[in-house]
């Protein structure tokens, strides 16, 4: 007798997007973490996300390309993670494009504002999104 396979659900996203304020001891300056994730947890590895980025002027535009295997000796599961760090930020609005192959890009603006508490606001988030965007927000 056959048993049957079981698919898992199907995520309503594929990835994930944390953007937060951070503070780098070694640099000791500001920046703004892009934290990119897949919502798909891997049995064999902890892949490692490709990501391409591009900044310009108030543009940034990120390009999510594959995967690529970890060079640890040990195999871990997990899931596949990228995090982008931008240091040189201005208190302004920015585009934001995220593109996948064979996806419609998803496009959302982030406002970067000099208040300590909500510093971090997203607007115009595309619906039919296939990556879920969050903020963290900043504990002093």
């Amino acid at each position: 007798m056959r048993t049957k396979q079981v698919k898992p659900p199907k995520l309503k996203f594929e990835y994930e997007l944390q953007i937060s304020k951070e503070y780098d001891e070694i640099n000791r300056k500001e920046y703004i973490s892009f934290r990119f994730g897949t919502t798909q947890t891997f049995l064999v590895f902890s892949y490692i996300l490709k990501v391409a980025s591009s900044v310009k002027d108030k543009k940034l535009k990120f390009d999510i390309l594959g995967f690529s295997a970890p060079m640890d000796e040990i195999s871990v599961s997990g899931k596949a993670g990228f995090e982008y760090r931008m240091y040189e930020y201005m208190f302004r609005e920015y585009d934001i494009t995220v593109a996948r192959k064979d996806t419609k890009p998803s496009k959302f603006k982030l406002k970067i504002t000099t208040a300590k508490k909500d510093m971090l606001k997203l607007r115009a988030i595309q619906r039919d999104s296939f990556i879920n965007i969050k903020i963290q927000s900043y504990e002093e």
